[in-house]
């Protein structure tokens, strides 16, 4: 399962989620990001399968991420979500990230209603494209994504289990229902025991 899958069997991330751009967090940690990112597969549709949800997106229904790289070098953003239901009214909020780090192409800033810069740092992405990670080094925010609606047991364990690595508290992610390709394969539960405040996690895999 690449890069994402490694880190399911071994002590430490391994793959991707290396780099030298390492700043810290408000927890005193350093926040690792993916070694190399290519913009050009990296763009397109991305389904949000957990997260760590901003305000206006808590309790989200079908959210996906969208990506294009404009003509500027800038990538234009589009989210699509859902609340309260699948047959909820389609709400959408358009951003454009700027890349900061030009050696990896992993550190953007999100620019929202044109005025705001939030930082967004690609954590992991498998070699093949189809299985992301994006946080902040403020673990305030994250989000595991795929290219389709569902995603395996091993890859999102592996993603989770990243997230735990770099300081988040995991006890935290929400998992998001889409109307198609629903779930995790392959488990009924995902289990996570080591988040910073030290509670069992459990995320359910099936309606």
């Amino acid at each position: 399962m690449g890069g994402l899958a490694r880190a399911a069997h071994g002590p430490a991330v391994t793959g991707a989620a290396v780099s030298g751009s390492r700043p810290v967090g408000s927890d005193g940690r350093e926040i690792r990001t993916a070694r190399a990112v290519d913009l050009d597969r990296f763009m397109g549709r991305w389904y949000v399968v957990a997260c760590i949800p901003t305000p206006f997106a808590r309790g989200a229904y079908d959210a996906v991420k969208s990506y294009r790289l404009a003509d500027d070098g800038s990538i234009e953003t589009t989210f699509r979500f859902r609340r309260r239901g699948h047959h909820a009214r389609a709400r959408t909020v358009r951003m454009r990230g700027i890349v900061e780090d030009r050696e990896n192409n992993a550190v953007w800033r999100m620019r929202l209603f044109g005025v705001l810069l939030a930082e967004y740092r690609i954590l992991e992405v498998g070699p093949d494209y189809r299985h992301a990670v994006v946080g902040r080094s403020r673990r305030d925010y994250a989000w595991i994504m795929s290219r389709t609606a569902g995603i395996g047991y091993r890859d999102f364990f592996a993603s989770v289990r990243l997230l735990r690595e770099q300081g988040y508290e995991t006890g935290r992610l929400q998992r998001v229902r889409h109307v198609h390709g629903n779930g995790v394969a392959g488990a009924s539960a995902i289990v996570s025991s080591g988040s910073p405040s030290g509670r069992a996690v459990t995320i359910p895999a099936t309606e």
